[in-house]
């Protein structure tokens, strides 16, 4: 690959980096003044917090008025279920795929 065509893809990459962090800046606000649901009715707050705008995983924590401990029982649960997933030995690769 030309050096020119590497500075080609670093530009999309980060163009397509800010258009993430953009869509994501507007759906905080849309969460926000959300209404659709009864959600709206009990909360005080939208929390929307920051990390890798590429990340292919999102997780979501205690919803208004859930017991902390059934929150904390979830969390252990997924982090089992993560703990697994990083564990399991990835499938050989097919020829057709090489």
């Amino acid at each position: 690959m030309t050096v020119e065509e590497l500075w080609k893809v670093s530009l999309t990459l980060r163009k397509a980096a800010r258009t993430r962090q953009k869509r994501l800046a507007e759906l905080a606000r849309q969460v926000a003044v959300c209404t659709k649901c009864d959600l709206a009715l009990s909360r005080t707050n939208t929390v929307f917090s920051t990390g890798n705008v590429h990340s292919p995983l999102m997780l979501v924590g205690k919803g208004p008025g859930e017991a902390i401990s059934l929150t904390a029982e979830r969390l252990d649960a997924l982090d089992n279920r993560v703990a697994k997933l990083e564990r399991k030995p990835k499938a050989p690769a097919k020829a057709a795929d090489k």
